[in-house]
This record gives C-alpha cells, sequence and structure tokens, in this order.
C-alpha cells in the first residue's frame, strides 16, 4: 500500500480527509428503482482513481446457488488399515535395534538385526511402509520369541467420526458431501461419508465415518474436529458476497455504486453460506455492489450519521 492510499484509508476511519475532491460525504438522492427501497443514509463519494487505489471491489447483484450446510462435531482417529504390526520372519537373539518410539521410518529401512536360532546367521527386519514407530518391543539380547516387535502407523490418510444425532441423521447418508476444518487452521478439506456404522455412541448419536486424505499431516488421531455437512444446493434469485455485508446505526446494509457515489442500502437478507448471502429485499438484481472491502465505507458513513445527529 502506497503512502498516499495510507493516507487516505485513515482519513476514512478518522474522519481526517481535508480533499473534498477524494472523498466526500453527499446527500443521499432518490432512485427510480422498481422497488421502494428502505431510507439510505447519507452516500460516500469517492473518486475512481482513489477507490482503486484502497482496492474497492464491486460485483454486480445477482442469482446464485447457495450451498446448504449442517455443522457436526466428530474426532480424528489413525486409519488402521494403514498400520503395520511386525514379528521376526526366524525365531532368533535381537542383535541390534536401529529406531525408537515415536521416529519416523521409510518404507525398507532397517529397524533391527536378529541371529537365527537355527542357522545363527545374522538378518535384517526391515520396515514394510513408510510411517511412525508407534511401539517399540524389542531391545538387544532378547529372544524374538514370536511376539510383535515394532508397530508402525502411516498417517498420510486418516479416519474422522462424525458424530450424528437424529436431526443429523436426516440430512445425512453414504455418499455425502462433507467439508471438515484442521484444529490447527488452514482450508477445509473435503471428503465424503463412507459408512454410517451401526453402533452407537454414548450419547446416542450415530457415528458417520470419513476416511481423509492428509499428506501434510495436519490432522492428528486424538483432535476434535468440527465438519459441515452439505446437505443440497438452493437457486436464489439475488445474492451478495458475505464481505458485502455491514451494519451501520443498527442496519443491516449493502453499498450500492452510482458513479462515484456509494450509498447504504438497508436490505432484508435470507439464507447464508461462506460463499454468498441472500438478499430478499432493499437490492435489485442488476445493481453494483461493493463486495471487497466495504468496512472501508461503513466507517465514513458511520461518521456522516453520526455527524448528522449532531
Amino acid at each position: 500500500m502506497t503512502h498516499r492510499t495510507l493516507c487516505i484509508l485513515l482519513a476514512l476511519l478518522l474522519g481526517a480527509c481535508t480533499d473534498p475532491a477524494t472523498v466526500t460525504p453527499v446527500a443521499s438522492v432518490e432512485e427510480p428503482h422498481a422497488h421502494e427501497h428502505e431510507e439510505e443514509h447519507e452516500a460516500v463519494a469517492i473518486a475512481p482513481a482513489v477507490a482503486a487505489e484502497l482496492d474497492i471491489g464491486t460485483q454486480i447483484a445477482g442469482p446464485a446457488s447457495i450451498e446448504m450446510r449442517r455443522t457436526v462435531y466428530g474426532r480424528v482417529l489413525a486409519n488402521t488399515d494403514l498400520g503395520r504390526q511386525i514379528s521376526a520372519r526366524f525365531e532368533g537373539r535381537i542383535d541390534r535395534v536401529y529406531v525408537n518410539q515415536g521416529d519416523r521410518v521409510e518404507a525398507g529401512q532397517r529397524l533391527a538385526t536378529v541371529e537365527s536360532n537355527q542357522s545363527l546367521t545374522p538378518y535384517d527386519i526391515t520396515a514394510p511402509i513408510s510411517g511412525i514407530v508407534l511401539q517399540r518391543e524389542a531391545a538387544p539380547g532378547e529372544q524374538t520369541a514370536g511376539r510383535v516387535l515394532f508397530t508402525l502407523q502411516d498417517y498420510s490418510s486418516v479416519w474422522v467420526d462424525l458424530a450424528l444425532f437424529p436431526l443429523d441423521l436426516a440430512a445425512a447418508q453414504t455418499g455425502t458431501a462433507v467439508r471438515i476444518t484442521s484444529p490447527s487452521g488452514g482450508e477445509p478439506v473435503e471428503g465424503t461419508i463412507e459408512r454410517l456404522l451401526p453402533m452407537t455412541d454414548v450419547n446416542q448419536s450415530r457415528i458417520a465415518r470419513v476416511t481423509l486424505p492428509n499428506p501434510q499431516e495436519r490432522f492428528t488421531p486424538g483432535a476434535w474436529i468440527n465438519a459441515e455437512l452439505l446437505t443440497g444446493t438452493v437457486e436464489v434469485p439475488l445474492a451478495v458476497h458475505p464481505d458485502a455485508v455491514q451494519t451501520v446505526e443498527g442496519n443491516t446494509v449493502v453499498f450500492v455504486q452510482e458513479g462515484s457515489d456509494y450509498h447504504a442500502r438497508p436490505v432484508q437478507l435470507g439464507l447464508e453460506s461462506p460463499d454468498w448471502v441472500q438478499v430478499l429485499n432493499g437490492l435489485s438484481a442488476g445493481e453494483r455492489y461493493v463486495s471487497r472491502n466495504s468496512y472501508i465505507l461503513k466507517a465514513d458513513a458511520g461518521k456522516a450519521g453520526a455527524e448528522h445527529q449532531h
């Protein structure tokens, strides 16, 4: 952001702008729309070049597809299909152990050396998969004795078990799309319900299992997560971007652009999703509204309203 842009932004937020050619509160002008709008606040006039510097983005209001979602909760589990328990091929004495619990190993890596009791010939025990050493039950000098010596787990994929209550079950089935958010943040990950487990949890919820790709190991077994069931899509005739919606003097508004003027238009909202908000009243299809950085206009509109009251 340039120094001039920063000054303009601070001026808008603090009401210290002294250049009437750049940002000017102007009286609201009544417009000939097909339907009657609620009373608008004073408009804010911003020169096109200044609006560009402030990165004020606009879109044309129109129809949209709104995804219907239902929030549920669950827990991350290790995908036991990707785990391995490793024993010795031939009984013998353990000569050396090369890994410890918690070590990350690659497929084919040497885990231990064993001297066969029959041939007295040493041989290596190697990792059949890449993963983490969860358990190490081998120590030099011990006999293998037919037991599990190492347990490995690959976390490149995990299970997510979602707890579904009766109302959730009405909207969920095998194949239902799920959007899961990691406790560590970042972009949500898409998945689908693979199966509804026959058992119920202690809280009488049913378990829906999702197998989730986890290449960067963002999802750690044992972590609690929240998820959204994508239960359907609704086509609406008029919607705006969520960043367009602001509150000015207690009213929910969308800023409508008319040339260099931006009017805080009171609106009534309907269905919402992370991508779209339905507009039931107060805005017409085809009108250009502020969809990015509308908070800049909110700050100035609020200031203008406060000055008007005095």
